[in-house]
């Protein structure tokens, strides 16, 4: 939020999207609220624990567009390519687990995610992926990061121990979910641990 002489400016990724004039009794302004609709309380917030969710093969099927263009999907540096990120899908049942843990009052949820250094479209797509496939309840909830450990939470969603996962899991009181192993094969796996 920027201050100005008239008042407010809310900017997102798009630029500015919402003004305000500088009223605080003016009833057009809405208290932020919580997935029951009612403003949050201040235990309610402290009591939330906080996810964090990895796009690639979590969120996303990153070997399906590969696939999709006749290459291994098992290939390196897969996503170095230009563009990929914009082809890829939703993986089973990963968009409504995103969405039952943004309405669950358990969790305060986000993307961490990793963009390729040497594919500046990726981070542009991933972006754009969020907008598409989850739409405003992810809005402003996206982090992208080489260093996934410097972020403290409680539960980190991940398939892969790269990028600071494997470390995560390492700090006192966070766990490193590893996606996609015997334990959490699938989204409904982790939605039970969670008890969601």
């Amino acid at each position: 939020m920027l201050r100005g002489k008239q008042g407010f400016a809310t900017l997102d990724f798009d630029g500015i999207v919402e003004e305000e004039e500088e009223s605080p009794d003016d009833p057009s302004r809405k208290e932020p609220t919580s997935a029951s609709g009612f403003p949050p309380s201040i235990p309610s917030i402290i009591e939330q624990k906080i996810v964090y969710i990895d796009m690639d093969n979590v969120l996303v099927d990153f070997k399906h567009a590969l696939r999709e263009r006749g290459l291994d999907p098992d290939m390196n540096d897969a996503d170095e390519i230009g563009g990929i990120f914009s082809e890829m899908i939703p993986m089973k049942g990963a968009v409504d687990a995103f969405h039952l843990l943004i309405k669950s009052d358990k969790y305060d949820v986000y993307i961490l995610s990793t963009a390729p250094w040497k594919n500046p479209s990726a981070w542009y797509d991933k972006v754009q992926w969020v907008k598409r496939y989850l739409g405003p309840a992810a809005k402003k909830r996206l982090i992208l990061s080489h260093k996934k450990n410097l972020n403290r939470g409680t539960y980190l969603i991940d398939d892969r121990q790269n990028n600071g996962a494997k470390e995560f899991g390492e700090i006192e009181g966070q766990t490193w979910i590893h996606f996609g192993t015997g334990q959490f094969p699938d989204w409904d796996t982790v939605l039970s641990f969670l008890d969601v």
